[in-house]
């Protein structure tokens, strides 16, 4: 049976993924247990916030950082000690921002203007994830094998390196997936790119952006 498990992205990998047609469609990670597997489903953690909140509903709305897009439906939150851990800070949030609670204790802004901290992609709970994956194809391979294709489905955009022609594309490519690989990984030195670290290479389809298919 397929499993479903969650996979941290940045948000510049995040954008490619909306894009469409989507401009991402692989990953590469330093092999573990907890990676999914060929069929398996994969929910994008992304960096987010509390848009709003439901006390009667235990629930919340959510903002996306990456293109600061208000999702407006409610999404319960199962446990209550979350919810209101979360309701609590955000209303620290609401009155540090200057904003003032009406008669009945409810603060008001429009989707998107949330005065709420921002929170890393791996505290994201899974309802409140919109992008899903389905995973098409895994294998193993030294992290100096990728090729420029596999670099264009990593999500780099050649569009944003300037100049660049035919013979540099290539190097420019390399160059940033090198940039990008060392940045995530700088805290563990065996698996930067100079190591040439062992990777799971990881092909997938994007099957939603807009929560969690049906």
């Amino acid at each position: 049976m397929p499993r479903e498990t969650p996979l941290s992205y940045s948000t510049e990998m995040i954008l490619a993924m909306l894009e469409v047609p989507p401009r991402k469609s692989k990953t590469r990670r330093i092999p573990s247990n907890r990676l999914p597997n060929v069929d398996d489903i994969v929910w994008a953690r992304e960096a987010w916030r509390v848009g709003a909140w439901n006390e009667n509903g235990v629930s919340i709305t959510v903002d996306y950082r990456a293109d600061n897009h208000p999702r407006k439906e409610w999404i319960d939150i199962a446990n209550e000690w979350s919810f209101e851990r979360l309701r609590i800070q955000c209303s620290d949030d609401a009155e540090r921002a200057g904003r003032i609670a009406d008669g009945d204790g409810q603060y008001h802004w429009e989707p998107g203007d949330s005065p709420h901290r921002w929170r890393l992609g791996r505290f994201m709970f899974k309802n409140a994830a919109r992008i899903w994956l389905r995973v098409t194809d895994k294998r193993l391979e030294p992290l100096q094998a990728i090729t420029y294709e596999d670099i264009l489905a990593e999500g780099w955009n050649p569009q944003t390196s300037e100049p660049i022609t035919e013979e540099t594309a290539g190097e420019d490519a390399r160059a940033w997936f090198i940039a990008a690989w060392n940045s995530l990984h700088y805290a563990n030195p065996r698996a930067r790119w100079e190591e040439n670290p062992e990777v799971a290479v990881i092909g997938y389809e994007i099957i939603s952006t807009e929560g969690r298919p049906e």
